[in-house]
């Protein structure tokens, strides 16, 4: 019936939008923290630069 097939659909798409915001949220995450670590880095290298 009708009903059954949008309640599929929309079930799918809620979970297709739920995975889809998640994993932007964690791209971003990973993304924010692989930028914190290498300016971390950098500070550290240039500070040791610095010491030599």
């Amino acid at each position: 019936s009708k009903e059954v097939a949008w309640s599929i659909l929309i079930s799918e798409s809620t979970d297709l939008y739920r995975e889809t915001v998640t994993g932007k949220f964690h791209k971003a995450y990973q993304t924010s923290s692989l930028c914190a670590f290498w300016s971390n880095h950098f500070s550290q290298t240039s500070l040791g630069d610095v010491d030599d």
